[in-house]
């Protein structure tokens, strides 16, 4: 079973992230931490990198294929969730080679995200990395929902992390219908 969790920055992706690996014995996969990590070897790629986290543009695609695809090899077939999928190349680099079986989008407002993310801030300029952050996202969502249709499965991510993974938790179990 491969899982990909799609949401905004302080969603709680990485919380559901953790929660799921441990329960069903999956691999974690950080969409960002993969580029990190590659950047921090490849001084080329680094520099795009960086931009990007800064600034929110785009890596060039060539780049994200090239580190997931080593990613996907590194796996060996074992089962795996994605935290953090917001690029629909990113997405089909995954999908293509082995079936995302499940996508959740945690859905949150903005005024939560804000509050969430000030009690953890990692930045000195943390409104400029909120609105980097969210023109992101508002940028890449809206092709990913058009891309995944009604494979994109919709959770309040304004509830408790444990009323968020017991939803979760019962779609991917069949025992909460979905739509």
């Amino acid at each position: 079973m491969n899982i990909a969790l799609i949401g905004k920055t302080g969603s709680g992706k990485s919380t559901l992230t953790n929660y799921l690996a441990g329960r069903f014995g999956l691999e974690v996969i950080s969409a960002s931490g993969c580029i990190r990590k590659y950047a921090a070897t490849h001084p080329k790629v680094q520099e795009a990198v960086e931009k990007s986290f800064e600034t929110g543009v785009d890596i060039p695609h060539a780049i994200v294929t090239r580190i997931h695809n080593a990613k996907l090899k590194e796996l060996d077939g074992k089962d795996f969730i994605i935290d953090n999928v917001i690029c629909p190349h990113l997405f089909n680099v995954y999908d293509k080679k082995r079936r995302i079986d499940f996508v959740f989008y945690l859905e949150i407002s903005y005024d939560l995200v804000k509050s969430r993310i000030t009690r953890r801030a990692r930045t000195n300029n943390l409104e400029q990395h909120f609105e980097n952050r969210r023109e992101l996202f508002e940028r890449s969502f809206p092709k990913l929902q058009k891309m995944l249709g009604d494979r994109l499965i919709t959770i309040n991510a304004a509830l408790t992390p444990e009323i968020v993974s017991a939803q979760v938790e019962a779609i991917i179990n069949g025992k909460l219908w979905v739509r």
